[in-house]
């Protein structure tokens, strides 16, 4: 093999494994959640490093039962057992954000939780349930707080409930 060929071999390989280096961080903004364990977020938006940590657990609602009348718990019957959010935690660079309970406590059965730019805030959306009690939860932040959070039907795409947290001042 000439200099030149294995110039090229080189720049190739180098390029490959830029691109593959690249292709792993775009895709470090979204990740799957297990049932039960920690599941941690971490990017890079608009030059901020943001880090999302989620802790999930797992209720016995019963292999065979069938659903009951009043629920219990916020188990949506898609997975048994239930899979519940236990806490969230969202660090913008080293600030550590205040995570109001409403903003994660009925969030059920979640699958996949992913973070991008929505204009002035950073968007992290939860996925949960399947088919027909499948759900979108989407958390605006900030690099100072909580701002809105919206819930949407994942089949229908459809906006059911909005949430929006103010600053509070603490003297």
């Amino acid at each position: 093999m000439t200099k030149v060929g294995r110039l090229l071999v080189v720049v190739a390989f180098v390029t490959c494994a830029f691109d593959a280096n690249n292709q792993s961080k775009t895709n470090d903004a979204q990740v799957n959640i297990p049932p039960k364990g920690i599941s941690v977020l971490k990017t890079t938006l608009r030059g901020k490093h943001i880090r999302v940590v989620l802790n999930t657990t797992q209720i016995e609602i019963g292999a065979s039962q069938p659903r009951v009348e009043e629920q219990l718990t916020n188990c949506l019957y898609t997975r048994r057992p239930c899979s519940q959010v236990q806490n969230v935690s969202i660090w913008v660079g080293e600030k550590r954000l205040v995570i109001p309970r409403s903003v994660f406590a009925d969030c059920a059965d979640l699958n996949v939780m992913y973070l991008v730019n929505a204009d002035k805030f950073y968007e992290l959306t939860l996925s949960g349930g399947d088919g027909a009690e499948s759900y979108l939860v989407k958390v605006y932040f900030d690099s100072d707080r909580i701002v809105r959070r919206e819930v949407y039907g994942g089949e229908s795409e459809k906006l059911y409930e909005t949430s929006t947290y103010m600053p509070v001042v603490v003297d």
